[in-house]
């Protein structure tokens, strides 16, 4: 279960108080495995959501009079009530299942870029942004690569001149692909992106290939404002946006 989408749907920073202790224990036994708490637990829960901590014994008082919870293994402990545990299974059932859905937060490239577009674009454009977020950096460059490669075809497919990257009923590798795409003068990529077209091609397929070799974030951080420009190039030349 993803935190912030569980807060943002539970719609956390709008509950009262005790709504929202109830809220973190039932997080924290569905990730965690937390069954009994104190109230210091919850101190420490809100201060890892750079909230202020709750009043100690007013926070005490309400869980001690809430339906929602029960008596710990100690005088000091609580822990949810079996009918609040079903409750919230049965209101977050969604949460707790696997989700096709990739949370990014366009780190690469920007909703604008892939938004409406095609669905396996999107796909693609947030599969680069999440695993570049989460530290994936071998996976983000293979799929900058492709993303560049897609691009690439269905910008010659738009001006009808796909045949000049056919070989035989399929398209040529990676390599021809965009050296073709260089020179076209139809496809007439703009000098900074024939300059830069090879990068993302070699950064993929040394993750991909390269034994001994993993990518690192400075490699990815130091070209994606090369990138955003050869994706917005592209798209709009295949009138994606």
């Amino acid at each position: 279960m993803d935190k912030q989408v569980f807060l943002d749907e539970s719609d956390f920073y709008n509950q009262l108080k005790i709504e929202q202790v109830k809220l973190l224990c039932y997080y924290q036994l569905s990730e965690n495995g937390i069954d009994i708490f104190t109230i210091s637990d919850v101190e420490d829960w809100f201060h890892g959501l750079s909230l202020p901590k709750p009043n100690k014994s007013r926070i005490l008082e309400k869980v001690r009079r809430s339906k929602y919870f029960l008596k710990g293994t100690t005088d000091k402990s609580f822990r949810l009530h079996g009918k609040t545990i079903k409750d919230l299974n049965d209101s977050y059932k969604e949460l707790q299942e696997p989700s096709d859905e990739i949370i990014n937060y366009d780190t690469i490239l920007p909703k604008a870029l892939y938004e409406n577009t095609r669905g396996y674009i999107e796909r693609l454009a947030k599969q680069i942004n999440a695993s570049y977020e989460s530290n994936i950096f071998d996976g983000c460059a293979v799929l900058m690569r492709r993303l560049t490669e897609v691009t690439i075809i269905l910008t010659f497919k738009k001006l009808d001149i796909e045949d000049e990257i056919m070989n035989g009923d399929r398209h040529v590798g990676m390599k021809l692909l965009i050296d073709t795409a260089i020179k076209n003068q139809t496809l007439d990529l703009t000098t900074d992106s024939r300059k830069c077209i090879h990068k993302f091609r070699e950064l993929g397929n040394f993750s991909a290939h390269k034994v001994y070799y993993n990518c690192k974030r400075k490699y990815i951080q130091e070209v994606i404002p090369e990138y955003r420009a050869l994706i917005e190039e592209l798209s709009h030349k295949a009138q994606l946006i």
